[in-house]
């Protein structure tokens, strides 16, 4: 799992980020339906993630219509990024988590 976490990381680093949010909200959407302890942590994620999701795309209108000033356009993108690294990080925890082992 560390590799598929580490190829989302990546894209965001290559600054890819609709391709990292789908990943992981698919990935996210896939860990709903899977019965276990932490299936509303998982949840959360999920609606955390639709939610950057319609916040990147709303983003990008913007950058079309020359709506934003470029301070603007990169707090928000830095913002994306840091909570797509958070949301990796806690599924990261949740699933080391429901393994019995926990990552500090």
């Amino acid at each position: 799992m560390t590799d598929f976490f580490g190829g989302i990381r990546e894209l965001i680093a290559e600054d890819d980020i609709s391709a990292a949010i789908d990943q992981l909200r698919q990935f996210l959407s896939g860990q709903c339906q899977t019965p276990g302890p932490l299936v509303h942590r998982f949840k959360d994620l999920a609606t955390d993630a639709i939610a950057e999701s319609g916040a990147w795309n709303g983003l990008l209108r913007d950058k079309r219509q020359g709506t934003l000033d470029p301070a603007d356009i990169d707090r928000r993108e830095r913002r994306t990024k840091v909570a797509l690294l958070d949301m990796i990080e806690a599924a990261e925890v949740a699933l080391e988590r429901s393994k019995g082992t926990v990552v500090a």
